[in-house]
């Protein structure tokens, strides 16, 4: 229960991060034009 649990927060955490380096990357692409 708890891995479960563990992997279920480590998997929004990792999609968190991913979502906020795409952000970013984003926003860089943006101001460099």
């Amino acid at each position: 229960m708890n891995d479960k649990t563990d992997y279920v927060i480590n998997t929004q955490k990792a999609a968190n991060d991913g979502m906020e380096t795409f952000l970013n990357w984003g926003n860089a692409a943006i101001d460099n034009t």
